[in-house]
C-alpha cells in the first residue's frame, strides 16, 4: 500500500491475481524512485524492506514501521536526502517475471491442479518453442497449487551430458526429504526406502541404519526401484496433495523418462499431478523423449497444453506491464510481427528498446522499425554487449560449467578473484543474465538457457576444449572427498576435452561414471558413457585392443540391461570378434553368453537362435577342455538354448553341474542346477527335478541369492504339482506368495495368482479359475513378461476345453501353432480340439504330421 501511496502504482501488475501472487513471492519490485524521483531514500529504503521476501529482511513489527516513518519524517536530513537521478535508460527500471495473457492454459492447469487435489492424478505436458513461457506458466501454476495447499516439488533436467542419472527426480526426492521429519520419512519413504538410497544418498543420511537393497537381476532391480518411488510419491501424497515440476524434459536421461512412464500408469485415483514442460522444435522421432511420448500418447496417460505466441494484444500489455509506458500501435505491430508473440524474444527486444533510449522517445517516434536478422540470439548478443568485458569473460567461463554453477568452481577458473568476482556477478544479476539460486550460498544460475547458449556457441572449438579440461582439473580438487555423485559430470568435461590430448582421464571418469550409473540402476546412462569411452579410446594412437574388448563386453551389458537387446546383440558381436582376433578365450565367452542374456528363463519359446548356438560352440572349444566356472556357465546356457533338443540338452546340462561341483563355485552351480531343472522334462524325472528345485533353494539361501530362491520354490511348487501332493502344493504357493511379495517383482509376482487359478481349476472352480488367470495376466504383462500369456493361454484352453467351449478355441490355438511352429504341444491340442469337435479328418491330419516327425519338433 505504500508503495501505491508514493508512486501511484502498486508495485506488482498483472492480468490474474495468481500472476500478481506469484510475483509477490518470487520477484524483486523496481524501485520506487524510478516512479517518484522526488522519494526521501530513507523512505524508498523503508518500502524496499517492506517488500521483501523472508520475514527477516522485513521490520519486525507494525509498530517498527510507525516508529521508521516517524523518525524519517522527523529529520530534515532524511527528508532532504533523495535518491539519485536515475538513467532513463536503465534496465532496472523494467519489471521483472511479467506475465500475462495464456488464459486458456492456466484455466486449464487450474482445473487438473483441482482434480488432483481431489484425487485424480494425471500427467500434463506443457509444450513450446525456447523462450515460448513454459517456465513461466508453471510457475503460475505452482503459485495456484500451494494456495490450494498443495505440496509443489521441481525438478530441472540439466543440458549436456555433465548431471548424474534421474537428475530430476534426485532433486524432487531430496527436496522432500530434507523438509521432511524423520519418524514421518521412514513412514512415507516404506520398505522401498533402501532402493530409493541407491539413488539419491540423503535418504540414508537421514536414516542411516537402512537395510542394503536385495540382491536382483538388473530389469528386476530397476522395476522394484520404480515401483518403491512411485509408491514413496503416492503415499507422500495421501497426507497432502502433491504437484511435481519437470522442467525442460528434452534434455532428460532416459532412465528419468523411463521412471516418468512408470509413474504415469500409476497416477490415476492419486492426489499427484505431474507437470512435465518440453521444446517441441528439438525432437526428432529419435529422441528419447520422442519415444516417451509415444508410449504415453499410446496408452493415453498424458494430456497436452500446446504454447502459441503471445496475441498483439498480450504483447501490448506486455509492455506495458514491463516498461510502464503505454506502447503506441505502431510499436506492438512491430514488436509481435519480429517476435512472432515469444514472450522471452518480446522481453530481449524491450530491453534492447529501454537500453537505446527508444521506448523513452516512443511517443514522437512516428515509424518503428525492429530488425532482428539472427534472431534471439543477436539479440541476447546486443544485450551481453552492454556489460563489461571483464563481465562477460566471466560469464564465458560460467557458460562452459553448465547452466548453474557455483563461485567455488569459478573463482579457480575465473582471472578475478574474491570480492572483485563477486562485484563482476552482480553485474550480471544486477543486469539480470543470471540470478542466484535461493537458499544456497554461492549458487547461481542463467535466467535462461537461451542466454548460456549463446556464450558458449560463441567459443571456437579450440577454445572450448580448453576451457572443458580446465573445468575438470578444478572440479577434481573440489569433489575429491565425495566424487562418486559428480562422476559423470567430470566424465562429460573430460571427454570434451579429450581432443587436446587427455585422453586417459577421458576414458577413465566414463569408465568409472558408467560402472557408478549402473549401481543406480541407470543402464541407459551406462551405456552411454561406455560408449564415449570407446570413442575417447579411438583418438589414441595405438589404442588398447584388449581393454577395448573389455569396454565392448560393459557396453554389451548396459544395453542388455537397458531392454536395448538389438543394439546389446550387435555389440557382443563385436566384442566375440575382436577376443576371437586377440585370442582372449574368456573374453570370448562371456560375449557369447552375452546373447541371449535378456531371456528371463533362458528359453527362446519356439525358436532356436543359430548365432547364440556358433559363438557358445566356439566358446566351449576355446575354452578347452580345463574345468572352470565359465564353462559351467557356456554348458548352462548351451543346454537352454537346445532346449528343443532333448538328447543334447540333457547331456549339455548334466555336464554344467558336474563341472560347477568339480570346481566349487556356487554361484555357476546354481546357474547350472536352474539350467538342469528346465532340461529334465517328463513325468519320469519329476523326482529328480523336485530334487534338483529342494538343492536350488537351499543354495541360493546359502548365498543370499533370493532371487535364485523364489525361483526354485517356483520349481518345486510345480513338481508337486505333476506329482499330485496337493498338501505341498499350499505350501509353496504361501511361501512362493510371501517371498514374490518382499520382492515386489511382478515378473515373479503374477505366478502366484496362476498357481492358484490351477488349484481352482483341480478343485472345479472355474468362475475363480478364471479370474486369477486374468488377474495373473495382468501382472505379468505388466513385467513385459512373455511367458505369461503363454501361461495364460495355455490355462484358458484347458479350462475350455473342460468346458466345452471348443469354438473359442479353435483360433487362439491356430494362432499359436503358427507363432510357435517347434512346439509340438499346441498342434497335439489343435488336433484333440478337432477330434472334439467331430472334425476327425483334420483330427487325422494332424495326428499324422506329428507321428511323422516322431511327436518331437
Amino acid at each position: 500500500m505504500l508503495y501505491e501511496m508514493v508512486t501511484g502504482r502498486p508495485p506488482f501488475l498483472g492480468d490474474q491475481l495468481v500472476g500478481i501472487i506469484s510475483q509477490h513471492i518470487n520477484t524483486a519490485p523496481v524501485a520506487p524512485s524510478w516512479h517518484n524521483p522526488d522519494l526521501p531514500r530513507a523512505l524508498e529504503n523503508l518500502i524496499l524492506q517492506l517488500l521483501a521476501k523472508t520475514p527477516e529482511g522485513r521490520p519486525e513489527s507494525a509498530a517498527a514501521v510507525e516508529e521508521a516513518l516517524a523518525a524519517i519524517a522527523a529529520s530534515s536530513s532524511a527528508m532532504a536526502t533523495r535518491v539519485a537521478p536515475q538513467d532513463s535508460k536503465s534496465l532496472a527500471r523494467l519489471a521483472v517475471d511479467v506475465f500475462v495473457g495464456r488464459t486458456e492454459e492456466i484455466t486449464a492447469l487450474r482445473a487438473r491442479l483441482n482434480e488432483a487435489a481431489s484425487g485424480c492424478g494425471r500427467l500434463v505436458m506443457v509444450v513450446g518453442e525456447p523462450g515460448g513461457g513454459k517456465t513461466r506458466l508453471t510457475e503460475q501454476a505452482a503459485t495456484y497449487a500451494r494456495l490450494l495447499g498443495s505440496r509443489v516439488l521441481i525438478g530441472r533436467c540439466y543440458e549436456g551430458e555433465g548431471a548424474p542419472a534421474f537428475w530430476p527426480w534426485i532433486q524432487i526426492i531430496r527436496n522432500y526429504v530434507e523438509e521432511c521429519e524423520k519418524v514421518s520419512l521412514a513412514a512415507v519413504l516404506g520398505p522401498g526406502a533402501p532402493d530409493i538410497a541407491q539413488v539419491v544418498q540423503e535418504v540414508r543420511e537421514r536414516l542411516p541404519n537402512l537395510p542394503a537393497a536385495p540382491s536382483l537381476e538388473p530389469e528386476q532391480a530397476r522395476f522394484r526401484l520404480f515401483d518403491s518411488i512411485t509408491t514413496f510419491l503416492k503415499s507422500a501424497a495421501k497426507a497432502q496433495a502433491l504437484v511435481l515440476i519437470l522442467d525442460d524434459l528434452h534434455w532428460a536421461d532416459r532412465p528419468s523418462l523411463l521412471l516418468l512412464e512408470f509413474l504415469a500408469r500409476e497416477l490415476k485415483d492419486t492426489r499427484l499431478l505431474v507437470i512435465g514442460t518440453y521444446r517441441d522444435v528439438e525432437l526428432s522421432r529419435q529422441h528419447p523423449l520422442a519415444q516417451t511420448l509415444g508410449e504415453l500418447a499410446r496408452q493415453g496417460l498424458s494430456e497436452r497444453i500446446m504454447l502459441r505466441g503471445l496475441s498483439k494484444d498480450d504483447v501490448a500489455k506486455f509492455i506495458e506491464m514491463t516498461a510502464r509506458v503505454e506502447a503506441p500501435e505502431g510499436l506492438v505491430t512491430a514488436v509481435h510481427l519480429e517476435t512472432e508473440g515469444n514472450p522471452f524474444f518480446i522481453n530481449e527486444v524491450v530491453r534492447l528498446l529501454v537500453s537505446d533510449g527508444r521506448l523513452g522517445r516512443a511517443e514522437t517516434t512516428t515509424s518503428w522499425k525492429i530488425r532482428i536478422p539472427e534472431g534471439v540470439r543477436e539479440v541476447i548478443g546486443r544485450r551481453l554487449d552492454h556489460l563489461s568485458e571483464p563481465c562477460n569473460r566471466v560469464l564465458t567461463m560460467a557458460s562452459v560449467m553448465g547452466r548453474d554453477f557455483t563461485f567455488d568452481a569459478l573463482e579457480p577458473l575465473a582471472e578475478f578473484l574474491g570480492d572483485r568476482l563477486l562485484e563482476l556477478l552482480d553485474e550480471a544479476i544486477a543486469a539480470r543474465v543470471i540470478t542466484e539460486v535461493p537458499q544456497t550460498a554461492g549458487s547461481y544460475t542463467f535466467s535462461h538457457n537461451l542466454i548460456r547458449e549463446t556464450l558458449y556457441d560463441e567459443l571456437s572449438a579450440a577454445r572450448r576444449v580448453r576451457l572443458h579440461r580446465r573445468i575438470g582439473e578444478v572440479l577434481e580438487k573440489l569433489y575429491r572427498s565425495r566424487v562418486e555423485p559428480h562422476l559423470a559430470e567430470l566424465a562429460y568435461h573430460f571427454f570434451q576435452a579429450a581432443p587436446g590430448g587427455d585422453l586417459k582421464k577421458a576414458i577413465d571418469y566414463a569408465v568409472r561414471a558408467a560402472q557408478f550409473a549402473t549401481r543406480v540402476l541407470a543402464y541407459e546412462e551406462a551405456a552411454a558413457h561406455y560408449d564415449r569411452a570407446l570413442q575417447a579410446l579411438e583418438l589414441a594412437a595405438k589404442p588398447d585392443e584388449r581393454r577395448r574388448c573389455e569396454m565392448l563386453l560393459a557396453l554389451g551389458e548396459a544395453q542388455a540391461r537397458a531392454s536395448n537387446t538389438a543394439n546389446a546383440r550387435e555389440t557382443f558381436e563385436r566384442a566375440a570378434s575382436l577376443a576371437r582376433k586377440l585370442a582372449l578365450p574368456d573374453q570370448f565367452a562371456r560375449a557369447a553368453l552375452g546373447i541371449g542374456s535378456e531371456l528371463a528363463m533362458g528359453v527362446r519359446f519356439g525358436k532356436v537362435d543359430a548365432l547364440q548356438v556358433q559363438l557358445l560352440e566356439e566358446a566351449l572349444q576355446l575354452l578347452g577342455e580345463g574345468q572352470s566356472a565359465l564353462r559351467a556357465r557356456v554348458l548352462a546356457h548351451l543346454a537352454l538354448v537346445f532346449y528343443y533338443s532333448e538328447q543334447k540338452r540333457a547331456e549339455l546340462s548334466r555336464e554344467s553341474v558336474e563341472t560347477a561341483r568339480r570346481v566349487g563355485d556356487k554361484p555357476a552351480l546354481l546357474a547350472a542346477l536352474f539350467s538342469r531343472c528346465i532340461c529334465l522334462e517328463g513325468f519320469e524325472e519329476a523326482n529328480q527335478r523336485l530334487a534338483v528345485a529342494t538343492e536350488i533353494v537351499q543354495l541360493a539361501e546359502q548365498v543370499g541369492e533370493r532371487e535364485m530362491a523364489l525361483r526354485g520354490h517356483f520349481r518345486r511348487l510345480r513338481e508337486f504339482l505333476e506329482l499330485g501332493d496337493l498338501r505341498a502344493v499350499d505350501a509353496e504357493l504361501e511361501t512362493y506368495g510371501r517371498l514374490a511379495a518382499e520382492l515386489r517383482q511382478p515378473r515373479y509376482l503374477w505366478l502366484e495368482p496362476f498357481g492358484r487359478s490351477t488349484r481352482a481349476f483341480l478343485e472345479g472352480r472355474f468362475e475363480e479359475c478364471e479370474r486369477l488367470a486374468r488377474h495373473a495376466l495382468e501382472i505379468g504383462q505388466r513385467a513385459q513378461d512373455e511367458t505369461a500369456i503363454v501361461f495364460f493361454s495355455t490355462q484358458m484352453v484347458t479350462l475350455r476345453r473342460v468346458q466345452g467351449r471348443f469354438d473359442e478355441l479353435e483360433p487362439a490355438i491356430r494362432g499359436f501353432v503358427e507363432k510357435y511352429p517347434s512346439i509340438m504341444g499346441w498342434r497335439a491340442s489343435l488336433a484333440c480340439i478337432y477330434s472334439e469337435m467331430g472334425r476327425a479328418e483334420e483330427a487325422q491330419k494332424g495326428l499324422e504330421e506329428l507321428s511323422s516327425k516322431n511327436f518331437k519338433a
